[in-house]
């Protein structure tokens, strides 16, 4: 099932499937330059993300309807548990970034 999962890029889709995975293209990647030789297993943010904030919605709701697998474009696959790590510093990312904004008056 195609499953729109903006974030990375306001278009960007992932594939889920039947057997717990899902092909999640650059909503998260994992290795050192892009899916190098090590921390393979080690969940990252990818080179620009639209709104890291949507992104975790979007993992986060993946794990909860079930994906065990995450493939992507650069690095993996990655296991739920090292993805549900990820979405989690994304929202702590996102609450350090609201408060460092300058109030608008």
């Amino acid at each position: 099932m195609a499953k729109h999962t903006p974030g990375h890029t306001a278009g960007s889709i992932s594939v889920i499937l039947k057997s717990k995975e899902a092909l999640v293209g650059d909503l998260v990647s994992s290795g050192i330059l892009l899916g190098g030789i090590i921390r393979k297993n080690h969940a990252k943010r990818p080179p620009f993300e639209d709104d890291p904030h949507r992104v975790s919605n979007e993992l986060q709701g993946m794990i909860h309807s079930g994906v065990e697998t995450f493939h992507m474009g650069h690095g993996g696959p990655l296991r739920a548990l090292e993805v549900s790590r990820h979405a989690q510093n994304l929202i702590k990312l996102t609450m350090i970034q609201q408060k460092s904004r300058p109030a608008a008056h």
